[in-house]
This record gives C-alpha cells, sequence and structure tokens, in this order.
C-alpha cells in the first residue's frame, strides 16, 4: 500500500510540553518514521502531494496516546469471576478492547496483567495485523504473595527466592516489565488498599531482579507503609497510588519513581452495577479521594502518566482528572503521550511528534487546550505512518488511505 507522507495541519501540539504550532506539514519517511515538522505553508502549495488533516481549521494534531496500565481482557464489575471464564474468551474480549482502545486514539499501551499467557497472544496478533490494536507492552502474569491482591490470576509467590525465580521465568519468556502487587487492593474482597502484602525483603528482590534483566518494575501500591522500602529499592512506577501522602510524594519526586493515575476506573467502579457489593463501598472511598492525591502529586514535581486499567479507552477522562486537580493543558497532554512513554520505557520510539520518532499520531476535533472535550472526537489515528482508525471506526489492514 502506497502511504502519504506528508500532512498538513492547521494545529500540532507536540506532546513535549512546547507551545503548539500553528498551520505546517508533518513529513514521514516511507518506513513510517517522523522526519520533520515544518511550521508555514508548504513550498509546492496545496498541491504538492500531501494529505490535508486541517479539518478544515478544526482538528489538532497530537502525539498518540499512552495507556500506561491496562488489562485488556477485563472489564469494570467483578474481576475474580471474569478470570475464571475460558481463556478463549478473554482473548477475545482483549481484542475487543485493543480495538475500543485503538479507534480512541491510544497507539501504544501496557498491559499489567492477565492470566494464561493471553496478553503475549494479542501482543503478538496485533504485530502481525491479525487484529487492530495499539502496540502493546506486556508485563505477563503478575506477582501476588499467596492469597494476595488479585491473587487468582497472578503468581502466587513467597520469600525472596521464589520471588527472584518468577521474575527470571517472566524475563525468559519475554516480557517488557515486572508486575508487583506490593499492597491490598480494592477490586479483592478482605483486601486493605494500603495493607503491605509483600515483605519490603521480597520487593527488593523482586525489583533487583528484574533490572538485573533490564526490565521496569511497575508495583500495584495504593498507599501505606510499602511505599517507603520500595521506593528505597529502586521502584520505577505506582500504580494507583490512590492514598499516597505528601511526604510519599516528595520521597517519589526525589527519586524519580513515577506515579500511573488511574482515576476513571475508581469512578466507573463506584458506579457500576456489576461491582460486588463487597468491594463496592472501598471504590466509592477511592473515588472520592482520588482527586486530592493528584493534586498533590502535581504538587510535588511526580512524574505522572495516566493509565485506563479496565476502563478501556478513557484516557480523556484521565486527562479532565489531571486538570481539574491543577494541571496545565499542556501538562495533561504530556502525561497521556510521552510521560506514558517515558514510564513505559519507550520514550526513545514514540509518544511526541519529533524526527526520528515513529509516526503515532492522532487527530481531534477542536483545541484540546482549550476543550479538554476534544478528546472525545478523535478523527483520525495514524500508528507507524499507517492509518488505522477513523471516526471511530478501526480500519482493516490493506483498506487503505481514509476518503
Amino acid at each position: 500500500m502506497n502511504l502519504p507522507t506528508a500532512f498538513r495541519f492547521a494545529r500540532l501540539i507536540d506532546g513535549t510540553g512546547s507551545p503548539p504550532l500553528s498551520e505546517g506539514i508533518l513529513r514521514l519517511t516511507p518506513d513510517g518514521f517522523i522526519r520533520s515538522v515544518e511550521v508555514g505553508p508548504p513550498a509546492g502549495g496545496a498541491g504538492d502531494g500531501s494529505v490535508d488533516v486541517t479539518g478544515g481549521g478544526r482538528w489538532t494534531i497530537l502525539p498518540g496516546l499512552v495507556d500506561a496500565h491496562d488489562h485488556l481482557c477485563y472489564d469494570v464489575g467483578d474481576e475474580e469471576a471474569q478470570a475464571r471464564a475460558h481463556h478463549a474468551m478473554l482473548a477475545l474480549i482483549g481484542a475487543r478492547n485493543a480495538r475500543k482502545v485503538l479507534a480512541a486514539g491510544i497507539t501504544t499501551l501496557r498491559d499489567l496483567g492477565e492470566p494464561g499467557g493471553i496478553d503475549r497472544v494479542l501482543q503478538e496478533a496485533i504485530a502481525r495485523d491479525l487484529i487492530p490494536g495499539p502496540a502493546v507492552l506486556r508485563s505477563g502474569n503478575c506477582l501476588t504473595p499467596t492469597g494476595g491482591h488479585s491473587w487468582w490470576d497472578c503468581i502466587e509467590v513467597d520469600g525472596p527466592d521464589q520471588v527472584r525465580a518468577a521474575v527470571r521465568r517472566l524475563c525468559r519468556d519475554g516480557v517488557d516489565c515486572i508486575k508487583l502487587m506490593i499492597s491490598g487492593g480494592i477490586s479483592t474482597p478482605g483486601s486493605e488498599p494500603t495493607q503491605a502484602e509483600f515483605t519490603d525483603v521480597e520487593v527488593a528482590a523482586a525489583i533487583e531482579a528484574a533490572h538485573r534483566k533490564g526490565r521496569r518494575v511497575a508495583a500495584h501500591l495504593h498507599g501505606g507503609p510499602a511505599l517507603g522500602p520500595a521506593v528505597a529499592a529502586g521502584l520505577d512506577s505506582v500504580e494507583h497510588g490512590v492514598y499516597l501522602t505528601r511526604a510519599d510524594l516528595d520521597r517519589m519526586a526525589e527519586a524519580g519513581t513515577a506515579l500511573v493515575v488511574t482515576y476513571g476506573v475508581t469512578v466507573a467502579g463506584a458506579a457500576s452495577p456489576d461491582v460486588p457489593a463487597s468491594v463496592i463501598d472501598k471504590y466509592r472511598r477511592a473515588a472520592d479521594r482520588y482527586l486530592e492525591t493528584i493534586a498533590e502529586a502535581l504538587r510535588a514535581g511526580v512524574l505522572i502518566a495516566l493509565g485506563c486499567d479496565q476502563n478501556h479507552g478513557r484516557l480523556a477522562d484521565e486527562i479532565r482528572a489531571l486538570l481539574t486537580a491543577g494541571a496545565t493543558p499542556l501538562a495533561a497532554i504530556r502525561a497521556a503521550t510521552l510521560n506514558g512513554a517515558t514510564v513505559c520505557g519507550v520514550a526513545s520510539a514514540t509518544g511526541s511528534l519529533e524526527p526520528g520518532k515513529r509516526a503515532d499520531f492522532i487527530a481531534v476535533e477542536g483545541n484540546p487546550l482549550e476543550d479538554p472535550g476534544a478528546f472525545d472526537r478523535v478523527r483520525l489515528v495514524v500508528k507507524a505512518g499507517r492509518p488505522v482508525a477513523w471516526n471511530g471506526r478501526c480500519l482493516e489492514p490493506g483498506e487503505g488511505w481514509p476518503a
């Protein structure tokens, strides 16, 4: 398929936090990388062969969004019951959700835990164009202590030796990162979100083993006493972090530990009729507290990325949460793009519209610096230089440039 390599834009936000550019041309290489971002009308005028992605002056071009925390095979509801479904059914649900998130403008996604190696199947199926979806990074099964949070679909390990062995097996099997269940969780009956589950020695062993293999470590961690020792051991990112204190956040900022915000799933869980009665109050308390924590994280200067968790494709909800908590529009956009790529370890390849990076970009209708609702109006999604979604519909491989 002969793809266009030049795109005329009316407004472009590159994801780095720099001010927007007005009227220019985004040039790609034939193999789907960014060649240049040029300001001003193209020298050849409208007849130079470039594609018009201005939307009559209404569209804004941005980097493809990065979802740094998702579970493609699960939806908001009863997680334990879903985990007991046949793996073939979970794979089909994952394929449906992969299509959904791509159409919403998410071109890179970090899947932080699926049972039975399904994340590996989805990653490969998307890479081979068998199903539409974002580029997937994966953790494989999460690690939890026996009976710990989400024990029903995790690898249960106890003691530093078992933890190290499990990390090494996951790395052998090609995971992109390691996910630890360090604290209790909202969705597990009887589990307290701020209670430490792994011992500090177990956490340190996991982080050391993962870093030796060049893998980052993401920790399910809402707050509590497990935070300090994990950060001191070199933890790369805290996932959720609903109940983090200002002292926790200052410690993270000093150490360079990122926070991946998943606000939308707490709101969706609090409102869902499918969430078990045994955990619904925990969802409600988390939703009530979360914005306060995000505001403190912004004030502390913590690197913030965004994740949809089981609220698939709704990164717009996370952007709104950051804005409500006090982030500037440019900072919120960076959290959804370059910061996410940084946390996932792929910032050299994607996350911003800079020469040499993969040509992952979207067009939204409106100016997201003035109207965050623009993220609900994704008109075009381009992944590695190829159009993959148009007006909410994923394109099939070989379908060509949308008319």
